[in-house]
């Protein structure tokens, strides 16, 4: 057993979705996908992958913070100011 694998035919190579390499294990009758394009995955590479970019936790864990004590104060500044009036 030197070779466990083989390419694909050519009906055999839509097994693996967009792009992926797709080979043929023969022992087992059953196809692999060895590589999935970029942002693809999953063992067909079916699934595409959203690439994010993120702020630093920490900064956006402080414009959270400030967010929520901006409304608190305006919160009860309200309500201060609405029984003053009455």
């Amino acid at each position: 057993m030197a070779d466990h694998d083989d390419p694909c035919n050519e009906l055999e190579t839509s097994y693996c979705m967009n792009g992926g390499t797709c080979l043929k294990i023969p022992f087992m009758d059953n196809y692999l996908c060895l590589s999935c394009s970029e942002n693809y995955k999953c063992s067909r590479c079916e699934l595409y992958q959203l690439l994010i970019t993120a702020h630093d936790a920490g900064e956006t864990g402080l414009i959270t913070a400030v967010v929520i004590m901006v409304l608190l104060i305006l919160v009860v500044f309200t309500v201060v100011v609405s029984y003053t009036c009455k």
